[in-house]
């Protein structure tokens, strides 16, 4: 596991640890509060959490990938690969954020919380590269 770890990119590893840290945290606040306020549709909020934070590790990746890949085009290239994989990216969180409305199989709300853990982990990066990623690889 080590040695795999030590082949990621930091910068990937140190985003998506943060993206898992939100969610641990965030799903412990949900269910310690909700428990208390919404016994009937906790579930629906804890399952639109835990989707949208796999979403964000998932557009992190996805990124992480684009952002290599374009590096190896010309400056055309890249422009046209960068824009093609944001339309991917954002094309693919409408697809979910319909289905979860057409099925209300969980929150919609709760979802867009766990999607931000992209942004609160690229803010937290260099707390997590500092005092948890380092430690690990």
């Amino acid at each position: 596991m080590k040695k795999f770890l030590n082949s990621m990119n930091p910068m990937l590893l140190d985003l998506s640890t943060g993206c898992i840290i939100y969610g641990i945290v965030g799903e412990i606040i949900i269910v310690a509060v909700g428990l208390s306020f919404y016994q009937e549709g906790l579930w629906k909020i804890i399952l639109g959490f835990l989707i949208g934070t796999a979403a964000a590790v998932a557009l992190t990746v996805h990124m992480y990938f684009g952002v290599v890949e374009s590096l190896s085009l010309g400056e055309t290239g890249a422009l046209k690969h960068t824009r093609k994989m944001y339309i991917l990216r954002i094309a693919g969180i409408l697809v979910i954020l319909v289905l979860i409305y057409f099925t209300g199989f969980c929150d919609a709300v709760a979802f867009a919380a766990g999607l931000i853990s992209l942004k609160v982990a690229a803010y937290l990066q260099p707390i997590t590269h500092k005092y948890i990623v380092s430690k690990i690889i």
